[in-house]
């Protein structure tokens, strides 16, 4: 068992380990250091990473360090040995639930905020600034979901939908956009194929909301 106290302590650790742990359990909240940050740190140089969070906060104070939007394996403080033992296993199996998400948007600011978010939320992400990329990278290692802005130079969303179409009936494909110009388009983008809609700016919740209906199939939905 290794132990840390701090986010460089955690990273530290799991390089001597070569990442190979099994399972790493995180407090959320903790004096000088966001959990959810630490999650996110780990997330992003160990994408297989399995974490168990928890926190004897209540919901409100959780909020405020991304808790909410977390699609983890949770244990509240204070917890039995049955409890605890349950999570552990949950958390064990957590990466049998884990997706490939692609992320296509020229705003590199979306692309990293969504990356953060869905990595956060366990899925491992794979970015594209344009069209043309994003059908490329999903030639070579596929995707689980697609979430794709309509406007972009060079090949726009509805095109990007339309080939994604064309090479996948079955692919989830979650189209975004925003301003009132643009959010018209959005009846368009289900037409062409897109499974879900979404209108920026969106909430992380919303998101996630979207995110976990298109992955499980639920019907088609907008937010």
């Amino acid at each position: 068992m290794l132990e840390a106290s701090t986010c460089g302590e955690t990273l530290d650790a799991l390089r001597q380990a070569d990442g190979r742990v099994d399972l790493l359990i995180i407090d959320v909240v903790m004096p000088e250091y966001d959990g959810v940050a630490i999650g996110r740190h780990v997330l992003e140089q160990w994408p297989d990473q399995r974490i168990l969070y928890m926190s004897a906060h209540p919901a409100e104070v959780l909020a405020r360090h991304g808790h909410s939007t977390l699609k983890v394996p949770f244990l509240a403080k204070p917890y039995t040995r049955g409890e605890a033992l349950a999570k552990v296993k949950e958390a064990l199996e957590q990466s049998r639930r884990r997706k490939r998400i692609l992320v296509v948007d020229d705003d590199p600011n979306i692309r990293s905020s969504l990356a953060k978010m869905l990595i956060t939320a366990g899925h491992e992400v794979v970015l594209a600034n344009d069209g043309s990329e994003a059908t490329r990278i999903w030639r070579e290692v596929g995707a689980d979901l697609v979430i794709v802005d309509l406007f972009m130079p060079d090949k726009d969303g509805l095109e990007t939908i339309m080939e994604f179409r064309a090479l996948s009936r079955d692919l989830p494909i979650i189209a975004m956009s925003g301003g009132a110009r643009q959010m018209d388009l959005l009846p368009e983008a289900k037409l062409l194929g897109a499974s879900r809609t979404i209108e920026k700016p969106y909430t992380a919740a919303a998101m996630m909301a979207l995110v976990d209906s298109a992955l499980l199939g639920s019907p088609k939905a907008s937010a």
